[in-house]
């Protein structure tokens, strides 16, 4: 089927290795999925020599190092004695990164004002000769970029080099994005160029300051909700009530014939209307599955008119039945949007304890994906692509699935900006390509099993 399917052929995302790096970095554990960044062994680097060269290749290529007039290239990995770590995902290499000490001889920012007045000389005085760990090169396979895993790979660096901040870096011809991202998650900005080196001002400095990415943040408990939110964030002050005794007619009644309770907690429901939170008083929200077809149902009881106030199914659909807290910190309630017959509606759940709470969202979010499961369509993965956290190709990366896999699919997007059609599975959960025709990555990455079923049955039949 694949090879009559030319279509498949597209860019590599990921360099395959005939090993397992990820467990030669020291992560064997096989509960662990996704990518991992580390150190390697000079044995692992020997071993991947070719792989290592070829992805230097293209990372001098992307930051067009060399050219007709310059060669700024680096020489070859094999050759020499730097330090590398590595971005993989069991055999797939993600990325790499290359660091070594060089001397170089720098002006301190304090010292360039008096260079103006005092020529040469003043200058050849204030030079000083510095031996930073300089990352010589930084590599993220293309069709990756921009999904979180520069950032795993940056934080292995320092770690492995025993580096406190970024600043304390030499960075070997930084390409524009490598400058954005400092910028970016570590607010680093004032920077000179030093022999092809770029260093920053706060190289100088006894202790850099924070970055934006380390910025404190103001305990929760001091963010004060205003207006309609604080009835919703105080909650009640009185003792709870007891449960209701046994009702004299059930409202659910009418669902049980043909739907399963296979949850219920008793807490406090709030109804978003007119612009503010509506209080609906204390009951018993319960979860139902129908027993034919496997969906699952919302609803809640309260106490004091013994009356449905919210009822709907659960849906894995982009902007309904995602929990979110209602305010910073606060554990207890949690608010979302649903499509009820046919009014949207936004509701908030308000428990006793956060432990009632968690377990509501554990059942929850599980029974979603099961309910979502029933109704998805079974795709088969032709062409290795990448998981991310959300539906645009730049979200959080999160694994590899590799050819052959097959998937449940329980929505798809055509993002015209992007020209990528894009599916959200069931498990793991998440989003992939299933077709591109951006010239990046043009390539069909999964297709329907009904269609390859299909497929060869009329191959059967010829």
């Amino acid at each position: 089927f694949l090879k009559d399917l030319p279509r498949l052929l597209s860019p590599l995302l990921a360099m395959e290795c005939p090993l397992d790096v990820a467990s030669r970095l020291g992560f064997a554990s096989p509960d662990h999925e996704g990518p991992r960044a580390g150190r390697a062994e000079q044995a692992l680097v020997n071993e991947l020599g070719d792989v290592l060269d070829a992805l230097s290749t293209r990372s001098e290529a992307a930051r067009e190092l060399k050219t007709r007039y310059v060669d700024n290239s680096l020489p070859s990995i094999q050759s020499t004695e730097d330090t590398i770590y590595l971005l993989a995902e069991g055999s797939d290499l993600l990325g790499f990164a290359r660091v070594a000490v060089r001397h170089i001889m720098a002006v301190p920012p304090g010292a360039e004002a008096g260079q103006k007045s005092g020529g040469y000389a003043a200058f050849g005085g204030s030079l000083q000769k510095i031996s930073p760990c300089a990352l010589l090169d930084f590599y993220i396979v293309g069709g990756l970029q921009r999904r979180g895993l520069g950032r795993l790979l940056f934080d292995a660096v320092l770690k492995g080099e025993g580096v406190l901040h970024p600043a304390k870096l030499a960075y070997c011809h930084p390409s524009e994005p490598a400058a954005a991202f400092l910028k970016k998650h570590f607010g680093l900005t004032k920077s000179k160029t030093v022999s092809s080196y770029m260093l920053f001002d706060a190289y100088f400095e006894e202790a850099p300051a924070p970055s934006a990415a380390q910025a404190v943040v103001p305990p929760a408990a001091l963010l004060k909700p205003s207006g309609s939110a604080c009835k919703l964030a105080e909650g009640e002050k009185s003792e709870e009530k007891q449960a209701c005794c046994d009702a004299v007619c059930d409202p659910l009644e009418p669902y049980r014939k043909d739907e399963e309770e296979f949850f219920s907690q008793r807490t406090k429901l709030y109804c978003f209307h007119e612009g503010e939170w509506q209080d609906a008083g204390a009951g018993a929200v319960a979860l139902l599955r129908g027993t034919a077809t496997g969906r699952v149902r919302l609803a809640f009881v309260q106490e004091a008119g013994n009356r449905v106030i919210a009822n709907h199914f659960l849906v894995n659909r982009p902007g309904y039945c995602d929990l979110q807290q209602h305010t910073a910190g606060n554990d207890k309630t949690w608010t979302w949007t649903a499509q009820e017959r046919v009014m949207e509606r936004k509701f908030a759940l308000k428990f006793k304890s956060s432990d009632d709470a968690a377990k509501f969202k554990e059942v929850f979010d599980t029974a979603k994906r099961v309910s979502a499961e029933k109704e998805a369509v079974d795709y088969v993965v032709v062409h290795k692509v990448g998981v991310t956290a959300e539906s645009h190709v730049n979200s959080r990366h999160l694994k590899l699935i590799s050819i052959g896999t097959h998937v449940k699919v329980t929505d798809v997007l055509y993002l015209a900006e992007e020209k990528r059609v894009r599916a959200q599975l069931v498990n793991p959960p998440g989003w992939i390509t299933i077709l591109s025709h951006n010239s990046a990555d043009a390539a069909s990455y999964a297709v329907m099993l009904s269609d390859i079923q299909c497929y060869t049955e009329s191959i059967k039949g010829q």
